[in-house]
C-alpha cells in the first residue's frame, strides 16, 4: 500500500457504516502514525474496543440454499480472523439478485469474486 498523502493524514475523522463488532454502535476512522493506516474505533464511550488489526470482511450471495430455498441469502464472513472464513450473520433474505447486492455494504464492493468450482454449488458471488 503506498504512503499516505499529508492531505489524507488529516482528512477528519468519518463515520463508518458497519457497526462496531463489540457493541454494535457507529465505528468511526482514526489515523495511526506508526502504522501509516486507519482503523476503526467505536465511537460510543462505554465499549473499549478498538479494531487497530486489519478486519477484512468478505459478503457471500448463495441461491437456495438449504435454509432459503428458492431465495437470494446474504452471509457475512471474517476472514482476518485465520485461514479458515468466520460466519458473522445472514445480511438478508431475498427473492432477487439485485436485492442481494443492495444488502452488501457499499464500501465492501469493490470485487466481485464469481463462483469458484470448490465453492458449494448455493454460492453466486462473494463481495470484498
Amino acid at each position: 500500500m503506498p504512503a499516505l498523502t499529508i492531505e489524507q493524514r488529516r482528512t477528519p475523522l468519518v463515520e463508518m457504516p458497519d457497526p462496531c463488532p463489540a457493541c454494535g454502535k457507529t465505528q468511526r476512522r482514526q489515523y495511526c502514525r506508526q502504522c501509516d493506516e486507519f482503523f476503526m474505533v467505536c465511537s460510543c464511550q462505554d465499549c473499549e474496543h478498538v479494531g487497530h488489526r486489519n478486519y477484512m470482511y468478505t459478503y457471500t450471495i448463495y441461491f437456495s440454499p438449504n435454509d432459503a430455498p428458492g431465495e437470494y441469502i446474504v452471509r457475512r464472513f471474517d476472514i482476518s480472523r485465520g485461514p479458515e472464513p468466520v460466519p458473522l450473520e445472514v445480511l438478508g433474505i431475498v427473492t432477487t439478485l439485485r436485492a442481494a447486492r443492495e444488502l452488501v455494504p457499499w464500501a465492501a464492493r469493490n470485487v466481485c469474486c464469481i463462483r469458484d468450482a470448490s465453492d458449494p454449488p448455493a454460492v453466486v458471488e462473494t463481495w470484498m
